[in-house]
């Protein structure tokens, strides 16, 4: 007699999944829910992690060229957990540690965040504060409006900016590796602002250029295009 085997279908190996991954979110105590910032100094670069009381995590990088790394993660069993890497949680006097669980020297002493976050928060950026006045009103100019293709020579990767009407922009770095690392931000008056990196806005015959206003050698000319980057395999 032959066993036959049967695969559930989409939806219902979907929600088995989706199931699993729930029963293992933890609430996370509340000496470890809120904004820590400090330096990963073995990566080489500022750091910001946000965990909510739900138990999702974010952790930011930002390096020294000025480019922004995000990573969504769950909070799991006194350890934050990320697509990349995951890491043993703990306490300290003045905020948090985190320790890699494959590679002990990748570790990081972060405090309790008393300054701006590196990236604006959903809450700051679509209910802005009142007191910033008509900044986060600018709308974006026609000829900005729309997805952008090209590379950043400078930092060797293949680039995407897309500007929509109200302002709201996305720019899309592709890596050697093929991967996608997006940075969200804003039209303010002529400029891109992505976190701390700031990019002058200037309109080009075939799109449009951008230039970093701490450091004029990364800079991108882009053309308009109907179609962004796509993750690829490296080769």
């Amino acid at each position: 007699m032959r066993a036959t085997v049967r695969f559930a279908p989409p939806l219902m190996a979907a929600l088995l999944l989706s199931a699993l991954l729930g029963a293992n979110a933890q609430t996370p105590p509340e000496w470890a829910i809120g904004r820590f910032v400090g330096d990963n100094g073995y990566v080489k670069a500022d750091a910001e992690v946000v965990i909510t009381h739900r138990g999702d995590a974010t952790l930011t990088y930002r390096y020294p060229s000025g480019r922004v790394v995000v990573q969504e993660g769950r909070y799991r069993r006194d350890r934050l957990v990320f697509a990349s890497a995951s890491y043993y949680l703990s306490r300290t006097g003045r905020g948090i540690k985190l320790v890699d669980t494959r590679d002990r020297e990748n570790w990081m002493g972060l405090d309790r965040a008393r300054r701006a976050p590196i990236l604006h928060d959903d809450g700051w950026r679509h209910n802005p504060p009142r007191d910033r006045g008509d900044e986060w009103e600018d709308r974006a100019p026609d000829w900005a409006v729309g997805t952008f293709v090209g590379d950043n020579g400078y930092l060797h990767m293949d680039a995407e900016i897309t500007i929509r009407r109200d302002g709201w922009a996305v720019l899309v770095y592709r890596t050697s590796r093929g991967r996608l690392e997006r940075t969200e931000g804003r039209y303010e008056r002529g400029r891109l602002v992505f976190g701390r990196t700031i990019y002058e806005l200037s309109r080009t015959g075939r799109g449009i250029k951008v230039t970093n206003t701490w450091d004029r050698r990364d800079w991108m000319g882009l053309d308009r295009s109907d179609r962004g980057l796509e993750p690829r395999r490296p080769r």
